[in-house]
């Protein structure tokens, strides 16, 4: 069985994690490897590309790292237009926003995030996938989406308005 392709949205948490990790066996680490391998899409919007920006900044990541960050962002990135706005549920957290309309609108498999709020929002969202403290492997993921494309997309997301 074909494996189908991995198109996460990254909340900020988990870049971070990568970022600042010092060990070589970070799952956030080989994470953002197995991307730079080109081995998954990585989607982003403009409001999520910010985020990113701000938040690294905040955690004093270093400018180089910040750039090659975003150069390897431009080049194998996937950017996400926002057309549909609507959510059935909104996080407690307003900076969440950006990255459930990105996942929504750019058909993610996933939302990668060590977010709990987020995480309560798995029933209601297409891809709120939570990412746990566990390693997790970019295969694994992929088997998960499997499971859950055998589902009717209705009993995962409610059907846009038309």
């Amino acid at each position: 069985m074909a494996l189908t392709p991995l198109r996460p949205v990254t909340d900020t948490n988990v870049l971070l994690a990568s970022e600042k990790s010092k060990s070589a066996t970070s799952p956030n680490r080989e994470y953002i490897q197995r991307w730079r391998n080109d081995e998954f899409t990585f989607l982003y919007s403009e409001d999520t590309l910010l985020e990113y920006i701000k938040k690294m900044q905040e955690k004093h990541i270093s400018e180089d790292s910040i750039k090659k960050f975003l150069g390897a962002l431009f080049e194998l990135g996937v950017q996400v237009y926002i057309a549909f706005y609507h959510l059935p549920v909104y996080p407690v957290d307003p900076d969440d926003i950006a990255f459930l309309l990105c996942a929504d609108n750019g058909e993610a498999t996933h939302l990668l995030t060590y977010d709990r709020h987020l995480e309560a929002l798995t029933t209601h969202s297409r891809c709120a996938v939570p990412l746990s403290s566990s390693r997790t492997s970019v295969t694994s993921c992929q088997r998960k989406v499997e499971r859950r494309s055998m589902r009717p997309r209705s009993a995962v997301l409610p059907s846009r308005p038309p």
